[in-house]
């Protein structure tokens, strides 16, 4: 094993859990979860993604519930998905962004939209990449 390798581990509950179900909770039980996570002993909590609120309503309310935990905005991370998101979150105060990465061109070209095979092949890779890296 290398020296110096470190692992940061990151609840992500309240942004993944919480983005796919079919009503929005309220804004001070989103607070509540993500304080309570991090009193059990969650170092970080990636508490909500700044996505536009059209694709995921669920998460519209991502800068009151950074502003109501602004006193652990250390211990928050943020899902951004593209530059306006980024934008933001560091508007909002945060100090630690996810961003997740797709394969694509030099001039930007988002990839493969299709969901056809090519799409779910690349899919399947990178799931069986993350399980071997994992263990």
């Amino acid at each position: 094993m290398s020296q110096g390798l470190t692992v940061d581990w990151v609840e992500v509950g309240p942004r993944d859990g919480l983005q796919s179900w079919p009503r929005t909770l309220p804004t001070p039980a989103k607070v509540g979860l993500v304080a309570s996570l991090l009193d059990c002993g969650f170092r970080r909590v990636e508490a909500t993604s700044m996505v536009h609120p059209k694709w995921v309503p669920q998460l519209a309310d991502a800068e009151a519930v950074l502003e109501a935990l602004q006193d652990r905005i250390d211990q928050l991370r943020v899902l951004v998905p593209n530059r306006r998101g980024l934008d933001r979150a560091r508007d909002a105060g945060v100090r630690n962004v996810a961003v997740s990465l797709r394969p694509g061109n030099a001039r930007g070209d988002p990839g493969d939209r299709t969901g056809g095979p090519a799409r779910q092949h690349r899919r399947r890779r990178q799931r069986e990449c993350g399980i071997r890296l994992s263990l």
